[in-house]
């Protein structure tokens, strides 16, 4: 009789503890990637009192006190790799709602309303808060933000602000010299630059040319050059009485 007592007493037993891990929550471990606290200002006329603020019906949800609204959110990865953003609101003075550091792993449990999260307070006991998922924080996107360097060059552009535009030529051009005698000195802008004949190159735009021989009067004339242009200079020097 005894043997069937201990047989049916380990028969119980390996119930209990099938039906006591059936019931086990399934629990998950979160690591907090980042966190951030938001204050939302309350502007209507009862602060955001709900409507169980009146004698009969007073409860703990009455804040006629409260003007402002805090919410914590966080961006968390689950032991799976999956990440999400959770959120909590700070109701009461009692509320356990917290944000918790960057690096900080909690376990936790998904629930009917969301996931509930043990960690730690101020106090080193181990407390239960109920967060709420959230929508992602948004993301700017490479379409976006080539579009915004777009605008800001075209701004950019408009102001004439920033180095030369590309329809700018900067190319330099060449202006080869010649005289009748040979052997003047060619002057540009004031700067002697060599001897008939040879080639020089000058950037764009306005330039004054001499050249000038002993013997002879001074040959001056004004050049208008283009960007990478090629010019001829034949100077005919005339006898000085």
């Amino acid at each position: 009789m005894a043997r069937y007592a201990a047989i049916l007493l380990g028969i119980l037993s390996i119930v209990a503890i099938s039906a006591n891990a059936a019931t086990k929550p399934q629990t998950t471990t979160i690591k907090v990637l980042s966190s951030d606290t938001q204050t939302i200002p309350l502007t209507s006329d009862n602060n955001g009192a709900p409507k169980d603020c009146n004698i009969m019906d007073f409860s703990a949800y009455c804040h006629h006190s409260r003007n402002e609204i805090v919410r914590h959110k966080m961006v968390v990865e689950e032991s799976t790799g999956k990440t999400l953003t959770i959120a909590c609101t700070v109701d009461t003075m009692f509320s356990k709602c917290a944000s918790l550091p960057v690096g900080t792993t909690a376990s936790a449990q998904w629930t009917k309303h969301g996931l509930a999260v043990w960690y730690p307070n101020q106090k080193g006991r181990e407390v239960k808060q109920l967060y709420k998922l959230a929508p992602a924080p948004e993301k700017t996107s490479a379409a976006s933000d080539s579009q915004a360097n777009s605008s800001i060059a075209e701004v950019a552009k408009d102001a004439g602000v920033g180095t030369a535009s590309a329809s700018e030529d900067t190319r330099e051009a060449v202006i080869n010299f010649t005289s009748t005698p040979p052997g003047a000195e060619i002057t540009l802008d004031g700067s002697y630059v060599g001897n008939t004949s040879s080639s020089i190159t000058a950037t764009p735009g306005r330039h004054v040319v001499v050249l000038s021989m002993p013997g002879f009067a001074k040959w001056e004339r004004e050049l208008q050059v283009t960007p990478g242009s090629k010019i001829d200079v034949n100077a005919a020097l005339q006898k000085a009485y």
